[in-house]
This record gives structure tokens, sequence and C-alpha cells, in this order.
């Protein structure tokens, strides 16, 4: 059984920790990004270096800029196993740079499209440091998929993420990690069903284990998965 995701608060005890921090920065702004500074300055708080990094993303995402949000995700790849956290580091990159990829980005396309390249280049170093990781498989097919809704080309993002996920689960199964398997599949579902391949679609999600995938994904995604099944079979003619 993979851990449970260690940092992974609620937006409130995270938006408390980001307002400690915040009170320990003295609102002093951030110029040039010290990371073992911070967390010396920060060690006090009773948070792990992750939490502490997560909440000043938060509460300070404009302050810092994208480049030292990037900065920070390699540092918290650096430090902690991606597959303790089983594709949280992606729910908060999407989070942490959504100012500047939306459209509602001051940004231009060209540049939106140079963040997305540098946190993919980013997963790659992180990869050749860490071979065969079921968890920053994963993540990064995350974040593939959410580049999808972003992209021009969403084909091109589809495809690289279903192959993330297709080796998150093979690398999980020689782990015997059934929760990453579950996950895993759940996602890779999901990039079939965009990319309206309904048969692959129907039977991924007729494969997953619903009882693990409720302690991940909350009871709610029972309904999201029989409804696709529903859609898939209607595609289908069944």
């Amino acid at each position: 059984m993979a851990p449970k995701r260690r940092f992974q608060r609620s937006h409130d005890s995270l938006l408390k920790a980001a307002n400690r921090l915040i009170d320990q920065l003295d609102h002093k702004p951030i110029a040039d990004l010290d990371i073992a500074r911070f967390l010396s300055e920060t060690s006090n708080l009773g948070l792990t270096p992750s939490e502490c990094l997560t909440a000043l993303t938060f509460s300070m995402q404009t302050e810092l800029g994208w480049k030292n949000i990037c900065v920070i995700f390699e540092e918290m790849l650096r430090r902690e196993s991606p597959d303790e956290q089983l594709g949280s580091y992606t729910v908060w990159l999407d989070q942490s740079l959504e100012f500047w990829l939306t459209s509602e980005s001051p940004l231009t396309y060209s540049e939106r499209k140079e963040v997305s390249e540098q946190t993919f280049q980013i997963f790659e170093r992180a990869f050749a440091s860490s071979s065969n990781n079921p968890g920053l498989a994963l993540s990064l097919g995350i974040y593939y998929l959410s580049d999808a809704f972003r992209d021009e080309d969403s084909f091109r993002s589809l495809e690289r993420a279903l192959d993330s996920f297709r080796r998150a689960i093979e690398w999980a199964y020689q782990n015997n990690d059934f929760d990453m398997v579950t996950l895993g599949t759940f996602y890779k579902a999901g990039a079939l069903f965009e990319l309206k391949d309904w048969k692959e679609a129907l039977s991924a999600y007729e494969f997953l284990d619903l009882e693990i995938l409720e302690q991940w994904q909350g009871p709610a995604v029972n309904n999201e998965i029989q409804e696709k099944i529903r859609q898939c079979k209607l595609e289908l003619g069944l």
C-alpha cells in the first residue's frame, strides 16, 4: 500500500501556513530566492520543507515570478519522493503557475509555452536521477493532461500524457503498488476518453478498483466513472 500524501492540506490550512510565512518574512519582497536561507528562517513553524515552500508559492505567487516557482518545484522533487505524493505535486504546480499559464495571463502564447517547456525539462532532469519512478511518471502525465486543455495542439499533449500513465502503471506493477496502478489507470482512462478512443477508455474505466480510487479521489469519483462508462458505451453503440 502506497503511503498517503503528506503535505496535501485543505485550502484553509494552507492559507494559515501562508499567513504565518508572510509574517515570518515581515512582508518583505523577494528579490533573489535563497531556498536554503528561507527554509532555515522558517524551520520553527512546525512545517515540513515542502509545506513551507507550498505556502510560500501560494501566498507570493506574483512576487516570486514563474521562474522562481520552477526553481522551488525542482527543489521539492529533489527533497521528497513523488511516489509518496501520487500526483499532488502536479496539482501544486498547476495552481502555482496558473497566473502565467491561463489565457488571461500577461504573457503571450509563446511565453506561456516557455513556462510549460521549462516544467517539462524539470521532470526530465528528475527522471534522469530517479529511473522507474511511477510517482514521477504519474505527475508528469497529469501535467501533460492539464497542458492539453491549454494547448492549441492538445493531441500531442494527450499522447504524451498517455505514454506517462502507461509507464507509471508498468512501474507500479513492478513495485506491487496497486494504489498507483489504480490511479495511473484512472488518469489513463481520462486521456483515452479525451482522445475519443472509446473502446480502450471503457476497458480502463471498467478495470478500476473503486474501493482504492475512492480513498484518493473521494466517493464522488464513482459517479464520474459511471457517467464516463455510459458515454463510452453510447459512442460504441453498446
